[in-house]
């Protein structure tokens, strides 16, 4: 697929991530978000971080962590020290790529997809509202853990405070390069030539 042509490769044994909000951009409170890229898993070390908003020192100052760990693709979120994981199913093969995204609406109901297409059914965390998270965002990693890095390739990582319908998410999956972002885009890395695309 085109839009892997150019990708970013993180070395799990290095620890390597990217940690690109420096600034606080990305803090918001909503329940309402999306969270969406392209995944290529070379090295399984059974917890590997897609992406991760937060310190998570003591929980208290963590938003939400989206990870797979074997054999269970996860999303926890968190308001004040509440933190609410839900889970579903998954298998990657090795030195695949996979469209990986999660939604969550302002209910906290969530939804998983991969490549496209809704992955087991809707569950609710009861997080209506997350914390700000600081001024921490991760892509492949959490708070810089060394037993939690994504061992692989990614590409194209989007995040919307908002709740991504399912035709949106096919839509994504299907024309990334065309795909109307729509409102309330956040942070977008295509991680065609760095981190700062």
């Amino acid at each position: 697929m085109a839009a892997n042509t150019h990708s970013t490769e993180l070395t799990h044994a290095s620890n390597q991530y990217w940690d690109v909000d420096p600034t606080g951009a990305l803090s918001f409170t909503t329940s309402a978000f999306t969270l969406a890229g392209w995944f290529y898993l070379i090295t399984d070390d059974g917890d590997n971080y897609l992406m991760a908003r937060g310190t998570y020192t003591g929980g208290s100052t963590g938003a939400f962590r989206f990870d797979y760990q074997n054999p269970n693709l996860v999303l926890c979120t968190t308001f004040v020290t509440t933190e609410v994981c839900k889970s579903v199913a998954w298998s990657p093969s090795l030195n695949t790529w996979y469209h990986v995204a999660v939604t969550s609406d302002t209910s906290g109901n969530i939804k998983f997809y991969v490549d496209g297409s809704q992955l087991g059914v809707t569950q609710t965390s009861g997080n209506t509202t997350i914390n700000a998270g600081g001024t921490k965002f991760d892509i492949g990693n959490r708070n810089g853990l060394t037993t939690a890095s994504w061992g692989g390739r990614v590409d194209d990582v989007r995040v919307w405070d908002r709740t991504l319908t399912a035709t949106e998410i096919s839509d994504l999956k299907t024309s990334p390069c065309t795909f109307d972002n729509g409102t309330n885009l956040r942070g977008w890395w295509e991680f065609n030539n760095d981190g700062n695309d």
